[in-house]
């Protein structure tokens, strides 16, 4: 277990101080460029920790789930995140219902 948390550490090693920035998007990527980075893998031109860092993406993680996706025969799609996304408004409440939410949680504890 420790083995593999230690190795999993490497890429972001490789990528220096930057790794550890907070990004506040997801990036995005091409079906295509997914497609290439899955058959790098299949034909065994590396690890995920590999292949995820020669491609610069932040993590093997995000290779390791296309891949199952692509091995399941699932479809690839775009991915182009939306500013929406990261916009939830928050619910707007009056005095009232604030009270009710304190009390119900107060009986919580």
């Amino acid at each position: 277990m420790v083995e593999l948390s230690i190795n999993g550490w490497t890429p972001s090693n490789l990528k220096g101080p930057d790794a550890l920035k907070v990004h506040k998007h997801n990036q995005s990527y091409t079906k295509e460029f997914k497609l290439k980075c899955i058959k790098a893998y299949l034909n065994g031109q590396g690890s995920y920790e590999q292949l995820a860092n020669k491609y610069g993406l932040r993590g093997s993680t995000q290779l390791k789930n296309w891949v199952s996706k692509y091995n399941s025969h699932r479809r690839l799609k775009n991915y182009y995140p939306t500013p929406e996304v990261y916009k939830m408004t928050r619910k707007k409440t009056n005095q009232q219902e604030r009270e009710e939410i304190v009390k119900y949680c107060g009986t919580m504890i």
